[in-house]
């Protein structure tokens, strides 16, 4: 899918400082499974951009 196509990403309106509202306040964690697919990067980002705390991990790792 590319950057113009479809339905555009929801985000955080800016806080004061230019930031997501949220940012740095993180109270929502997402794990990005890694199954080697070329886009795995930018969904982290992407999860980031809107102020939740994503981490990347290999597809075998074990649950917390």
């Amino acid at each position: 899918m590319s950057e113009g196509a479809g339905t555009p990403l929801v985000t955080a309106p800016a806080a004061p400082g230019g930031r997501p509202a949220g940012a740095g306040v993180a109270t929502e964690e997402v794990v990005v499974l890694d199954y080697g697919g070329q886009y795995i990067q930018l969904i982290a980002r992407r999860v980031r951009d809107c102020g939740v705390f994503s981490e990347l991990l290999p597809h075998g790792s074990a649950p917390d």
